[in-house]
C-alpha cells in the first residue's frame, strides 16, 4: 500500500462519491523506495488483472478479475476496469515526478501509461511547463475515455478544483497546480480556516510565488520568504524596508537590502536613484555602508560621489564658520574613499584638486602619527604632483635616511654572504629613496652617491661572480652605464669619473677578450672577421668613451692607463680594420704621454720608419726576443712565446709597478 498524505483522516467518503477517481485528488506521500517497490510488483501483472479502489493500485487473479468485470456487466461498480487502473496509474506516475523520483528512477512501461508523450514528461525534470502539460493530459484523459461518469460529481475545468470543493485547499501546493484562479480561490479560503503545510511545498511552484505575494499583501515577509525567497525581487521596496527595518534580528538582512537597492538603482531613473541614496545615508551607518555596499557597483560609485559632493561644500563653508562649527570634510572624504578607494581620481573639477590636495596630506599626518612609515612612503611616493606638509615632509625623510643608512649596511652583509641578487635590491631600492629624498630637499641630493654605489656593486659582484674577464656579464655592465648616462654622472666629478672608468675598462677587458683570434688568422681573416664584428664594434665605442673622458686634463695617476688605452685603440685599427693611417694618431698619443714606454715609442717608430727606432731597440734589447713573442701572438687566444710579458709595465720601471698594476689591473697578459 501507498502512504497517503497524513492531512487525510479517512477517504471512504471520497470514495462513496467517485472523488477518487478525479484526476487531481491526487494524495500520495510515498519515498523512493516505496515507490519503486510497488511499480516493480505492479509491472509483473498485466493490466487486466490490477485492481484499484481510486488511490491504491493492486495485482489480482484472474479470478477476481473475471468477477470484476461481470460486477461491471451487471451494473455496479468495476474495480479493475481499464480507465480507472490507467488512470489511477498515471496519477501515482504523476506523484513520482512531483518528487522528481524519476530522475534517479525513471519510469518505463510497456505500453506506456496513458501515452508515449506523458510518460515522457513523466520522467523530465519537474518545471511549471512540464506540469502544465501533464495536467491537461491527465484531464483529456478523464474526460475522454471515462466511458461512465460517476453520479453526482460537477463539471470542472482547473486541473486543483476538487481540493477546493472538497475544502481540502490546504492539500493544493502538494500536486503543483498551475491554474492561478485555483490557487487564488484557495489561498482566500484557507484565510479563514488553516495555512498550507510548508513542509509539503513543492520548490519553484507556481503556487509558491502567487502564495508568497498574498502574505506580502498582507505584510507576513517573512514568511512569504520561505514559501518563495525571490519575492523580494518581485516586492523590492517593500522588503528594502523590512529588511532595513529588521536588521538586527534577521542575519543577512542588510545584505539582502542592499542587493534589492542595487538591483533597484540599475533600472530606476535619476530622481528614484538619488531618493535611494539619500535613503541608505538615512538609514545605514557608515560602517554598515563600508561593511556591506559591493565595491564595484554603480549603487556605491554613486553614493560615494554623493559623500564626495558633500565634503566639497563642507571644504568651501567660510573660514569662520569652520572654526566655530569645524569643517565635515575629511571624515567625508574617509567615508566617500572608503566607499571607493579611487573616488578622487575619477573627478577632474578644479575644486575636487584641492580636495585631493587636502585629502592626501590628511592620510600622510595619519600614517605619520600612527608611526606606518611604510604607508607614508607608499603615499609620497605615488602622488608625485601633491604638495604636501613641510613638517610631515621632514619626518619622512629622516625615515628615508635611516633606510638609506640601514641599506648601505645591509649590502655590505649580502654581499660577504655572496646574497648578490639581494646586494642589487637593496641597491635599487636606494637609488629609489635618494629620488625621493630629493623631492623633499633638493638642495640634499644623495642621487649621485646611491647611483654610484649601485654601480660599484655591480663591478664587485661582477668580478666575483666572474673571476675571469672573459665571462663578465656585458649586459648588466651595459645597464649600469646606461643609468649613469640616464643621470649625467658620466663625468660629472671625480668621484664619478673613477667609477666610469672602472666600469669602461672591465668592458674593455672583457671585449678584448671576445675577438682574440687563432695563430693563423691572416691566412683566414675573411672567416673570422664576421664572427667578431659585434665585439670589435663595440670594444672601438668603449675605448673612445674613455679617450674622450679622460684626455682633456689626465691626472698622473690615469695618464698610465690612457696611453694604455691609447695604444690599444691605435693597435685594434691596425691588426683588425687594417687602418694605419688613424692607427698612427693613437700609437703617437701613446708615446707621447708615456714618453718613458719603450715599448709605445719603438712601435710608433717601426711603423712611421723614424730611424728613432734603432736607439729604442737597443734600451729593450734584453727583452727584445720577448717583445718580438708578444708582437706576433698578442691577439692570439694562446700565447706560448710571450706569456706572462707587459709591454705595457715595461721591466725597466719595475719600481713603480706596484702603483701601474693597482691602476692596470685589467691587463695583465
Amino acid at each position: 500500500m501507498l502512504h497517503i498524505n497524513a492531512r487525510i483522516h479517512e477517504t471512504s467518503r471520497y470514495q462513496d462519491n467517485g472523488i477518487v477517481y478525479r484526476p487531481d485528488f491526487i494524495i500520495y506521500d510515498m519515498d523512493l523506495n516505496q515507490y519503486r517497490r510497488f511499480w516493480d510488483k505492479i509491472k509483473k501483472h498485466p493490466k487486466n488483472q490490477l485492481y484499484t479502489d481510486g488511490i491504491h493500485v493492486r495485482p489480482v487473479n484472474w479470478l477476481q478479475s473475471l468477477f470484476q468485470s461481470f460486477k461491471g456487466w451487471l451494473g455496479f461498480e468495476n474495480h479493475c476496469q481499464a480507465d480507472k487502473v490507467e488512470l489511477a496509474l498515471a496519477k501515482i506516475a504523476y506523484s513520482g515526478y512531483l518528487k522528481n523520483i524519476h530522475q534517479e528512477y525513471p519510469l518505463h512501461s510497456n505500453p506506456p501509461i496513458i501515452s508515449a508523450q506523458f510518460e515522457k514528461l513523466i520522467n523530465s525534470p519537474r518545471t511549471n511547463e512540464c506540469s502544465a502539460q501533464l495536467q491537461k493530459m491527465l484531464m483529456d484523459y478523464y474526460a475522454n475515455d471515462f466511458i461512465k461518469q460517476p453520479v453526482g460529481l460537477t463539471p470542472y475545468v482547473a486541473f486543483g478544483q476538487t481540493f477546493n470543493e472538497q475544502n481540502l485547499e490546504y492539500l493544493l501546493p502538494t500536486v503543483d497546480p498551475q491554474d492561478e484562479v485555483v490557487i487564488t480561490k484557495a489561498i482566500q479560503s484557507m484565510n479563514y480556516k488553516y495555512r498550507p503545510d510548508l513542509a509539503q511545498r513543492l520548490k519553484d511552484s507556481r503556487f509558491n510565488s502567487v502564495y508568497a505575494r498574498h502574505l506580502v499583501q498582507r505584510n507576513e515577509f517573512q514568511h512569504a520568504l520561505c514559501w518563495d525567497e525571490d519575492i523580494k525581487y518581485v516586492f523590492p521596496e517593500e522588503y528594502i524596508i523590512y529588511f532595513i527595518y529588521h536588521k538586527k534580528v534577521i542575519g543577512n538582512a542588510l545584505k539582502w537590502a542592499i542587493d534589492l537597492m542595487v538591483c533597484i538603482f540599475v533600472s530606476s531613473d535619476r530622481e528614484k536613484q538619488m531618493e535611494l541614496i539619500t535613503y541608505i545615508k538615512k538609514n545605514l551607518t557608515l560602517a554598515e555602508q563600508l561593511h556591506h555596499m559591493p565595491p564595484h557597483s554603480e549603487l556605491t560609485q554613486n553614493l560615494a560621489q554623493s559623500y564626495l559632493e558633500d565634503a566639497k561644500k563642507e571644504h568651501n563653508k567660510y573660514s569662520l564658520n569652520k572654526l566655530i562649527f569645524g569643517s565635515q570634510a575629511i571624515p567625508l572624504l574617509t567615508h566617500a574613499t572608503g566607499l571607493v578607494p579611487d573616488i578622487l581620481d575619477k573627478d577632474h573639477s578644479l575644486q575636487n584638486i584641492t580636495l585631493i590636495n587636502l585629502w592626501r596630506n590628511h592620510q600622510l599626518d595619519q600614517a605619520i602619527k600612527d608611526g606606518n612609515f611604510g604607508i607614508a612612503k607608499v603615499l609620497f611616493e605615488s602622488h608625485q604632483d601633491t604638495v604636501f606638509d613641510t613638517n610631515n615632509l621632514y619626518a619622512l625623510k629622516q625615515a628615508y635616511l635611516l633606510e638609506y643608512t640601514k641599506n648601505q649596511s645591509l649590502a655590505q652583509k649580502e654581499l660577504l654572504q655572496k646574497n648578490y641578487p639581494q646586494v642589487i635590491q637593496v641597491a635599487k631600492r636606494n637609488i629609489q629613496l635618494s629620488k625621493q629624498i630629493a623631492r623633499i630637499t633638493p638642495e640634499d641630493n644623495p642621487l649621485m652617491t646611491s647611483v654610484i654605489d649601485y654601480v660599484n656593486w655591480i663591478l664587485k659582484i661582477d668580478k666575483k661572480e666572474h673571476p675571469e674577464a672573459k665571462d663578465a656579464a656585458l649586459a648588466t655592465l651595459e645597464e649600469a652605464q646606461n643609468l649613469l648616462k640616464k643621470h649625467r654622472l658620466m663625468n660629472n666629478s671625480p668621484n664619478c669619473l673613477h667609477t666610469v672608468n672602472q666600469l669602461l675598462l672591465r668592458k674593455i677587458e672583457c671585449l678584448m677578450e671576445h675577438i682574440k683570434v687563432p695563430s693563423n688568422f691572416l691566412s683566414i681573416r675573411k672567416e673570422i672577421l664576421p664572427q667578431i664584428t659585434k665585439p670589435l664594434e663595440q670594444l672601438h665605442i668603449n675605448l673612445d668613451t674613455f679617450i674622450k673622458l679622460n684626455e682633456s686634463n689626465p691626472t698622473n695617476e690615469i695618464k698610465p692607463v690612457l696611453g694604455k688605452i691609447y695604444y690599444i685603440k691605435g693597435d685594434v685599427l691596425h691588426f683588425y680594420n687594417n687602418d694605419l693611417k688613424n692607427a698612427l694618431s693613437f700609437f703617437k698619443r701613446a708615446a707621447d704621454i708615456m714618453p718613458k714606454n719603450s715599448y709605445y715609442r719603438l712601435r710608433y717608430f717601426e711603423l712611421t720608419q723614424d730611424d728613432r727606432r734603432h736607439k729604442v731597440r737597443d734600451e729593450i734589447k734584453q727583452t727584445s726576443a720577448l717583445y718580438s713573442g708578444w708582437l706576433e701572438e698578442r691577439w692570439n687566444h694562446k700565447r706560448f712565446m710571450s706569456d706572462n710579458f707587459d709591454i705595457h709595465v715595461p721591466q725597466t720601471q719595475a719600481t713603480t709597478q706596484g702603483i701601474l698594476s693597482r691602476i692596470t689591473g685589467f691587463f695583465n697578459g
